[in-house]
C-alpha cells in the first residue's frame, strides 16, 4: 500500500453529532490515548479494535473487471447469419466498491450470511474494431458509450471445519 495512504489510515478521524463525537483511525479502531467515544466531555469508550480471526480486516477500495464487448447480428444481414460477431473490443476497468454484510452463527460451526456490494465502474467510450464481417478486419467500426455499475448480493451458508487445536500434555 502507498505509504501516504497507510499514514492516512492511522491518522485520527473525527465524527461529530451534537454533543457526541468519535475520534478513531481510518480503520475505525479506537486506540488508547486521545481517541475514543465522547459525550458531554466524558469518555464513554476508550478502546475498540475490530478483528476477524485475530486479523485486522482489509479495506477494499477498488475493483477490476476485464470485459470483452462483441457486436452480434440479430438477423440475417447481407447474407451473414444471425449471431455472427461483426466487431469487438476489450478493456480492463477500475472502480470503487461499497459493501455491507451480516453474518449470524446459529450453531458452533455453522453460520449464514448475506452481503451487498455496489461496484462503481462508471461510463466509458469504447472503440469497437471490425472482425472482417462487414468492414476490413481491424478497422474502426463504431464507438459505444458503455456504463457498468454492478449491484451484487450474496447469500451463503458457511461451515467451519475442525476447531481450535488444543495441545494435551
Amino acid at each position: 500500500m502507498d505509504p501516504a495512504a497507510t499514514a492516512a489510515l492511522y491518522a485520527s478521524h473525527v465524527l461529530k453529532d451534537g454533543d457526541s463525537f468519535l475520534v478513531a483511525n481510518g480503520y475505525g479502531d479506537i486506540e488508547e490515548g486521545s481517541t475514543g467515544l465522547f459525550r458531554d466531555d466524558t469518555r464513554l469508550l476508550s478502546m475498540f479494535r475490530l478483528r476477524l480471526a485475530e486479523t485486522q480486516p482489509a479495506l477494499l477500495s477498488a475493483a477490476v473487471t476485464d470485459d470483452k464487448y462483441h457486436g452480434v447480428t440479430n438477423a440475417v444481414v447481407l447474407g451473414v447469419p444471425a449471431g455472427t460477431t461483426f466487431d469487438r473490443a476489450s478493456e480492463t476497468r477500475w472502480g470503487g466498491v461499497v459493501g455491507v454484510g451480516l453474518e449470524y452463527g446459529f450453531s458452533p460451526n455453522w453460520s449464514m450470511a448475506v452481503e451487498y456490494d455496489h461496484l462503481f465502474m462508471g461510463n466509458r467510450n469504447i472503440t469497437m474494431t471490425s472482425t472482417g464481417t462487414f468492414l476490413p478486419a481491424g478497422t474502426l467500426s463504431r464507438v459505444d458509450n458503455i456504463g457498468q455499475d454492478v449491484d451484487l448480493v450474496t447469500v451463503r451458508v458457511n461451515y467451519r471445519w475442525g476447531g481450535p487445536v488444543i495441545a494435551k500434555y
